[in-house]
């Protein structure tokens, strides 16, 4: 009997094993990996600024574009940090594949430290860029640090916003703003881009251009069910089910939800207006997946929930490097093979992102934009 119960156990576990794998080869089949395709040598390109580059996706994406010979400017809050992400990722890298430049060179963190909290940091960051490669110039801004915080922690930026809306939106706009009229300015046969590391939880952000409650408080959980931003409000106004579906509440932040879709609508909205006066200036908003990353880091998780979904998570998820691949590959993929404006999720557009984006008021993107513009307008001299 001893022998049966042992038998037992082993075919439980592999069964739980086998399982395992295939559920993890049916969620990852469609995953992309951009390692092998796209240029090679980058090193003729004007440089490659990725924010939030110390660690997690940007991190890696840096990392890729390191290997890839480019000058990447490692965008970073810490400057520390960003230093000792450059000394791993140069580690990395063989040394005798480029006896051109070591990589370590390629890897800039001399500029001021980027908070994007705030706004007068992100001017300082701004400007140095501009001076230090005023002839270069930058290929590629990768916009993709970004924060996750619980809502009732009511957490803002140095300038008063909203934490969501203040780093992950407005923080990154003035920073387009800034590199982007310099983009303008290059020759037209130059390639630019700009990439905002958006989310599959844009869907589930609202923004109510009236009560612009997502600017300094958030939007709270009670009123996440508000669809104010659709151009179908009337149409389902009578629909139980619609009703349902719109107060569903999200184990996301709701600030968080906002801010990713703002990063999706400025992107549309920069598409539009690069198209009208420099075609040569592109812009795509990307969705990394399900990431097994530091973003979480200020949520606190009870220690059974961990041990229960822990195997699950390692099961769906993606690591750094795996979700990094669609960032590496909205900034490095033939423009002639993207679509301007819009939003990427393993090489493809994400369908159901987009799907939702096209069901809000048709003038949002420019609402939205107007009045970002206005806020920082405010605090210029």
């Amino acid at each position: 009997m001893p022998g049966i119960g042992t038998i037992t156990a082993s075919s439980l576990a592999a069964i739980f094993g086998g399982g395992a794998i295939l559920l993890r080869r049916r969620v990852s089949r469609n995953w992309l990996d951009y390692t092998n395709s796209g240029p090679r040598d980058l090193s003729s390109r004007g440089v490659i600024v990725v924010t939030g580059a110390s660690t997690g996706l940007g991190y890696e994406a840096a990392k890729e574009f390191a290997k890839r010979r480019a000058t990447v400017v490692l965008a970073c809050r810490d400057a520390q940090k960003a230093e000792e992400a450059a000394d791993r990722i140069a580690k990395s890298i063989d040394a005798t594949a480029d006896p051109l430049l070591s990589a370590r060179e390629r890897l800039d963190c001399s500029l001021p430290p980027l908070d994007l909290a705030s706004l007068d940091s992100v001017e300082t960051f701004a400007d140095e860029l501009a001076a230090k490669y005023s002839r270069r110039g930058v290929y590629a801004l990768v916009c993709n640090a970004g924060v996750w915080m619980p809502m009732d922690q009511h957490a803002k930026t140095e300038d008063g916003y909203e934490t969501h809306f203040g780093i992950n939106h407005l923080g990154h706009l003035a920073l387009i703003r800034a590199v982007a009229d310099r983009m303008m300015t290059k020759s037209k046969k130059e390639d630019c881009r700009v990439v905002l590391v958006s989310s599959g939880l844009a869907k589930n952000g609202k923004i109510d251009m009236e009560k612009q409650d997502f600017v300094y408080e958030g939007r709270t959980q009670q009123n996440s069910g508000e669809d104010s931003n659709s151009a179908d409000d009337d149409d389902d106004a009578d629909n139980p089910q619609s009703k349902k579906k719109k107060s569903h509440a999200s184990f996301a932040p709701t600030g968080y939800c906002d801010s990713k879709l703002m990063n999706a609508l400025t992107n549309r909205h920069l598409a539009a207006k690069f198209g009208k006066t420099a075609p040569h200036v592109t812009t795509y908003a990307c969705c990394p997946g399900f990431c097994r990353t530091s973003l979480g880091r200020h949520v606190q998780f009870p220690f059974y929930k961990k041990l229960l979904l822990g195997p699950l998570m390692l099961m769906i998820q993606r690591n750094s490097v795996q979700g990094a691949q669609n960032i590496i590959h909205a900034t490095l993929e033939d423009r002639d093979k993207l679509e301007s404006g819009g939003m990427y999720r393993d090489g493809q557009i994400a369908k159901e992102e987009t799907k939702y984006m096209d069901s809000l008021d048709k003038d949002l993107p420019q609402k939205l934009w107007n009045l970002s513009e206005q806020l920082l307008k405010g605090r210029e001299k």
